[in-house]
């Protein structure tokens, strides 16, 4: 009988964790705070990426990053159903610059001369492949995000009551996340990659194995959205 480890727990631990912080940013910013967490959710994506985990729950590895891409959706579902479709587009604007901003930061940062401190040649691996990641992460955000969003209230406009919620968060972000985990890994690690990954590891790894675990973050998540009711302030409202 396999004997359980604390990583099996990780995901969990992980999206139990961030989920809190989440309705906390909501609870005490309102928008703004939904706003913030989306951005760092993505650039945490970002960097996650470039590893692979194995979980109990799967024969296949999968890559990192699933849990805060798929709370990055969720978040735009929550700003979506509390302050509007013009409120999530804004949010999604404003992490599709912020990832912008973050590449050319560390870009700069491995500019500069010299380049033999200790601290170099780990900054280098992590970051030197950003820009491909970047360039396929930023297509396929927006891309993806915008699709939820208006995937969300379309539904919402059929469902509007709060019954559906659990609907329109589902059917919506199902959605959007397979088109994410198509697009994003079709690229970032066939497409553009200097030594591309085999079809069988491109399909099986990081498209149905990534979504399989998506699909079951997202159903996860759902009581969290009907909690966010609970967490949202009423003195807090969206600025014009």
């Amino acid at each position: 009988m396999r004997t359980f480890e604390l990583s099996d727990f990780l995901p969990f631990i992980e999206l139990s964790f961030f989920a809190a912080v989440m309705l906390l940013s909501l609870r005490y910013v309102g928008f703004v705070g939904l706003c913030v967490f989306a951005t760092i959710a993505i650039l945490i994506c970002n960097i996650q990426v470039f590893r692979e985990a194995q979980f109990c729950f799967q024969s296949a590895p999968v890559a990192l990053g699933t849990i805060m891409c798929s709370l990055v959706f969720l978040t735009s579902d929550m700003i979506t159903e509390h302050y509007g479709v013009k409120a999530a587009k804004l949010s999604a604007y404003l992490g599709f610059g912020m990832q912008i901003v973050f590449v050319i930061a560390m870009q700069m940062t491995l500019a500069y001369q010299p380049q033999t401190d200790a601290f170099y040649q780990p900054l280098q691996t992590v970051f030197s492949p950003m820009p491909r990641l970047f360039f396929a992460s930023i297509i396929t955000y927006l891309l993806t995000q915008l699709l939820d969003i208006y995937l969300f209230a379309a539904i919402k406009r059929k469902f509007p009551a709060k019954k559906w919620l659990w609907l329109r968060s589902f059917g919506a972000t199902s959605i959007a996340s397979l088109m994410d985990t198509i697009i994003f890994s079709t690229l970032a690690w066939y497409i553009l990659a200097p030594s591309p990954c085999t079809v069988n590891k491109l399909i099986w790894t990081y498209i149905l194995g990534t979504y399989v675990f998506r699909v079951f973050v997202i159903a996860w998540s759902t009581p969290i959205i009907y909690l966010s009711y609970r967490f949202k302030p009423q003195n807090i409202t969206m600025p014009d």
